[in-house]
């Protein structure tokens, strides 16, 4: 690694650009900058006014960035400006002394270069993230062994998870009391409580086999102790990432 931050970009078609600081590099970016939110309401007959919830905005992550280049380039620059299309959403990957980070997200605009001096090119790309936390380190997995498990979570965040059904009769499944009854199903169920989706292993669409009531978007593991339940739990999985801010 060389730098305090590497960046790596992939797109939805397979497109990928490495910034390592040798030859591309990252002049800055901006993890950490997310705005609210705010849901109120006003106070009768008082000044104010009452907040009644609060939820985080889709993240920006402005960035600038520069290439080196003894020529005019036109083969990196259009290159670049493939890679960086806001038609296609990517995997933004940060690579810093601390940790790696990982964020969906799509680039806002496409790059438009500017010659600094006689070889360096410099350019700005703002990506836009519908989830506004960075995936922090490796994705985490638990297998439950007991109808009743405990976890325990530091992280403030609330986290999100996928829950993988093998082939099975009908269970219920709740974690904190917050839950839902999975139908009987001849092959695995997996379901995503951070983007509300229930699918096959192929991705297929099977909302069916939950009622449609079923609160599945709050349904998480939150700071400190959590109590998952699931009586039909042999080979039942739970995979999920600590989520951050991102660094400064």
């Amino acid at each position: 690694m060389r730098g305090d931050k590497n960046v790596i970009y992939r797109n939805s078609v397979g497109q990928e650009v490495v910034f390592n600081n040798f030859s591309l590099f990252v002049e800055s970016i901006d993890m950490t900058g997310t705005s609210g939110i705010f849901t109120s309401e006003q106070l009768a007959f008082a000044d104010g006014q009452q907040t009644i919830s609060v939820k985080l905005a889709p993240k920006t992550i402005p960035c600038s960035f520069a290439f080196w280049s003894s020529r005019s380039d036109d083969y990196t620059q259009k290159t670049l400006e493939r890679i960086f299309s806001p038609s296609f959403s990517g995997i933004l990957k940060m690579i810093t002394k601390n940790a790696n980070y990982k964020i969906a997200c799509r680039p806002q605009n496409v790059p438009s270069f500017k010659r600094d001096g006689k070889f360096i090119w410099r350019f700005d790309v703002d990506f836009v993230a519908d989830f506004p936390y960075w995936q922090k380190g490796a994705e985490i997995s638990v297998t439950l062994k007991s109808p009743t498990t405990y976890l325990l979570s530091d992280n403030p965040i609330h986290l999100p998870m996928k829950i993988r059904f093998p082939s099975g009769a009908a269970t219920p499944f709740n974690v904190n009391g917050t839950g839902f009854t999975l139908k009987s199903h001849d092959f695995p169920i997996i379901v995503n409580t951070q983007n509300f989706r229930i699918t096959d292993e192929r991705g297929r669409n099977c909302n069916q086999y939950i009622d449609s009531s079923a609160e599945v978007g709050e349904i998480f593991f939150k700071y400190g102790e959590n109590k998952i339940f699931c009586p039909v739990f042999d080979g039942v999985q739970i995979f999920y990432y600590q989520l951050s801010h991102g660094e400064m």
